[in-house]
């Protein structure tokens, strides 16, 4: 086992020593976001509230929020877990898919799985502007229900950097074994800029800056797509992201780190 790789384990393991103590640090989490008051509900995936303040030119009042998860499946589990016909869900994240088959239950009255036709195989990822044209194309179908409308940015990859992932983002939602779970788990397989972050192959400033740069992307699209909506319009996302903070990177579930659970809430001006 190399240097690199015997890092990566001591990093995970000390994740799990975090995760195991903040089990039993009590703390409020805020009512499940369907009881919250919005007709659309615009979710970037994996956007910290600072960096989203320092970036948004969306006019609207901004404040900070917390989440019920530092990871998309924690937030979804904790926050759809009961029926909800009144929603439809315009989803570009194939981890929503993957929680909704391991569940078996689909709590929306419709669900849009927009990575599996409009999936973008040179940059891996369901760009923006795809999602704003299955929402433009479908919205005035469902006009007495309540939408999520949940981008994949500013996730990684980002896509300013010219960097290539072992995998898809959209593997998530293949079947592993344990042991290929375990082996991904402790050695980070297919994690692309995180991976480099946390080698030093790329500096934190730079990465950063790249972060920064996705969210810049996806709301330059949801900006265009706010003209065709009605109603009251909340931006917000599922977690945040580290950079190093307590010498983590990205997102891991069951942290209430918060750089990871606060994120921002923007009732958007029109």
């Amino acid at each position: 086992m190399n240097d690199i790789r015997i890092k990566e384990v001591i990093r995970n393991i000390w994740t799990f020593t975090l995760r195991m103590g903040y089990k039993f640090i009590p703390y409020r989490l805020p009512p499940p976001i369907a009881e919250e008051d919005w007709d659309w509900l615009i979710v970037l995936d994996a956007c910290r509230y600072d960096d989203f303040r320092e970036v948004n030119f969306i006019e609207g009042e901004l404040k900070p929020y917390i989440s019920r998860g530092s990871a998309t499946p924690e937030w979804f589990r904790n926050n759809f877990y009961e029926e909800h016909k009144d929603i439809v869900y315009y989803n570009a994240n194939p981890v929503v898919a993957r929680e909704i088959k391991k569940s078996g239950f689909n709590p929306f009255y419709k669900i849009f799985h927009i990575w599996k036709y409009g999936w973008n195989d040179e940059f891996n990822t369901v760009l923006p502007r795809t999602v704003n044209m299955v929402v433009i194309e479908t919205k005035d179908k469902f006009k007495d229900k309540r939408k999520i409308i949940h981008y994949i940015q500013p996730h990684c990859p980002f896509l300013s950097l010219p960097i290539k992932r072992d995998e898809t983002f959209k593997d998530v939602f293949e079947d592993f074994t344990i042991i290929d779970r375990t082996r991904r788990m402790l050695f980070f397989y297919g994690n692309g800029v995180w991976k480099k972050l946390r080698a030093g192959e790329i500096d934190n400033y730079k990465g950063r800056n790249a972060y920064r740069k996705n969210i810049e992307i996806v709301l330059k699209r949801v900006q265009e797509l706010i003209s065709h909506l009605d109603g009251k319009i909340v931006i917000t996302a599922d977690h945040g992201n580290l950079f190093g903070e307590y010498f983590i990177y990205a997102h891991p579930v069951g942290l209430r780190i918060k750089k990871l659970v606060e994120v921002p809430w923007l009732e958007v001006k029109k």
